[in-house]
């Protein structure tokens, strides 16, 4: 344990600073909860920051060989992102190393990937990674115009499952499609209104699910990919769920009934 920070003028506490706003490669973990997660999962932790009468929570965990650094109660409180003020005890931030995953090896999987177009609201992807967690998929890969997934918001949306589940970013949305019907996988768009419902296809197939943006739905370039078009059923108090409830009516039936074989 190497030292103590008290001034805001510290060069590692305006590191953390410029880090929690823009992610850097690295990733900014914030709460023994989330801080719990990460530890649980295979993420390389570097540096582990603690309020200064903390030192305590340290034993629960398995630091390795992450630097730990001690902070003044009052500056790693300042650091913390979320609204509310954080209790003492909660006062731990940590950076990992952002997970490199192979599209090669998730195709490999075959199991179900989730396809998410431009999705802009860290909190719906957030939900969306918890879910998919959940509900065993395979993997979510974003579009090139999509809210980073490392994002303090979609971390805390998704409860740390974010440092498990896969999540990619396509860099070419068109090629990525392309390559998963090369693997034998199928693509099934969720659109309003579609004649089929998500009991009419067959899951014992590896799919791949396109979901679109929160506002303007699927392109019309991203849903000519689509070997199908499905729509969830509702009462018509409503027309349409919004993303993430769309993305969890799917994730669950899907999992039921791989379930029930």
């Amino acid at each position: 344990m190497d030292l103590e920070i008290t001034s805001r003028e510290n060069p590692e506490y305006k590191e953390l600073k410029s880090i929690s706003k823009s992610s850097n490669g690295l990733i900014f973990i914030e709460g023994k909860k989330l801080f719990k997660e990460a530890n649980k999962s295979n993420l390389t932790i570097e540096k582990i920051f603690i309020g200064s009468s903390n030192k305590a929570l340290l034993k629960n965990y398995n630091c390795g060989n992450s630097k730990i650094t001690f902070m003044n109660n009052e500056l790693i409180s300042s650091l913390f992102t979320t609204k509310h003020k954080p209790d003492n005890d909660d006062l731990i931030i940590a950076l990992a190393r952002k997970p490199e995953y192979s599209f090669t090896d998730v195709m490999q999987l075959k199991k179900n990937v989730l396809f998410l177009e431009d999705i802009q609201d860290p909190g719906n992807l957030g939900t969306i990674i918890r879910s998919s967690l959940a509900f065993d998929a395979g993997a979510v890969v974003l579009s090139e115009n999509s809210v980073d997934c490392f994002n303090t918001k979609v971390i805390r949306g998704s409860a740390g499952a974010v440092f498990r589940m896969p999540v990619l970013f396509a860099e070419d949305s068109q090629e990525f499609l392309l390559s998963t019907k090369k693997h034998g996988y199928k693509v099934i768009a969720a659109v309003t209104g579609a004649v089929l419902g998500i009991n009419d296809i067959d899951y014992k197939i590896p799919m791949v699910f396109l979901f679109g943006n929160e506002g303007r739905g699927l392109s019309d370039e991203i849903l000519s990919f689509s070997d199908k078009n499905i729509s969830i059923p509702v009462s018509n108090n409503l027309e349409s769920l919004n993303l993430a409830s769309s993305v969890n009516v799917i994730l669950w039936e899907l999992f039921r009934q791989r379930s029930n074989k």
